[in-house]
């Protein structure tokens, strides 16, 4: 193993990523004690730090050569680069970097991280943003990194979770359409999320129950507005000393409610991350739970138009890597 802290991600060229892990490592202690190890562009991170009028020295090596890095005294270098892509053109600009670019680069760079995993050279992943439509144009199967991961590493249960000290999720489904979800949640779905949820609450030290969330409005009114609810709430029975439910998802975020559960499981995406994205945006991590391997995330996509300002949060990332680095 290269490293037993958690291997980054560096995201899409065209956004905020690579920023975000300069100014971390610039105007933040996360790295005082570890030597950061990043996946990504060499030419994109010159570009960067450029762009930010930054000069860390860094080592940059090729993925064909990382064997070498265990003979490389690493002292003098601010963190280490894994150059997996470089443009075929000058990136003088933002502007440079095409939408192709841009997903070959972010593809390449989870992919490759994927593998370094799951062949031991590093413990875990800590993804920065990537957009979905640019990696498209390599690979039109992608949907987001919780799905990518979960078929990478071969998982049966993946959960996509979201952490943050106000609250905290686990959703039942990711990304698919709102009229498929009914047909999504299925009695095994259900207990597997809930078995998830008890791990996480342990993994986490927390204390207080957990919330399970109706799929239908007032949580089907005993049956009126929808079934689901009556045979999800005889699978929580078994599990009544953790887990309240189903309720109704209208009152759920509550600051009674708030207080009184430490892990809400939802149904579906935007159930689950309107009230933690609005609670909770600034310092939440995505967490994908359940597989062998841990990988957490920034809650935020790329947000281009913050590129080049020295104004991107850093809370997020900064917490989704020591996640990482207490659960892997």
């Amino acid at each position: 193993m290269i490293s037993q802290n958690p291997l980054i991600t560096l995201g899409s060229p065209y956004g905020i990523g690579y920023e975000i892990f300069l100014l971390t490592l610039q105007n933040t202690n996360l790295f005082s004690e570890n030597k950061p190890f990043v996946i990504g562009s060499k030419q994109i991170m010159d570009f960067f730090q450029k762009l930010l009028d930054f000069k860390l020295n860094y080592l940059s090596v090729n993925i064909e050569e990382i064997d070498n890095i265990k003979n490389i005294n690493l002292a003098d270098y601010k963190f280490v680069l894994l150059d997996v892509a470089n443009p075929q053109k000058e990136i003088k600009e933002l502007n440079d970097i095409t939408k192709y670019i841009d997903g070959e680069i972010a593809f390449k760079s989870i992919d490759i991280a994927a593998d370094l995993v799951s062949k031991n050279y590093f413990k875990s992943i800590v993804t920065l943003p990537v957009s979905k439509e640019n990696i498209n144009l390599i690979d039109k199967t992608f949907m987001g990194h919780t799905e990518f991961f979960q078929k990478k590493w071969n998982e049966q249960k993946v959960f996509m979770t979201f952490v943050s000290s106000k609250l905290n999720m686990l959703l039942l489904t990711t990304h698919i359409p709102l009229k498929e979800v009914s047909n999504h949640i299925t009695e095994e779905l259900v207990e597997s999320g809930i078995k998830a949820s008890i791990e996480l609450k342990n993994r986490l030290g927390l204390q207080k129950k957990i919330g399970f969330l109706g799929i239908n409005p007032h949580s089907g009114e005993n049956g009126l507005i929808g079934t689901e609810e009556i045979w999800i709430k005889d699978i929580i029975a078994k599990y009544s000393k953790d887990i309240d439910g189903p309720i109704p998802a209208d009152t759920a975020f509550t600051s009674f409610n708030i207080k009184k559960y430490d892990i809400y499981i939802t149904s579906y995406h935007d159930q689950g991350l309107i009230p933690f994205k609005m609670l909770a945006f600034d310092e939440g991590v995505n967490l994908s739970f359940g597989m062998k391997y841990i990988r957490t995330s920034v809650d935020h996509g790329t947000a281009v138009g913050l590129v080049g300002k020295k104004i991107a949060g850093l809370d997020s990332f900064i917490n989704a890597y020591n996640v990482a680095v207490r659960l892997g």
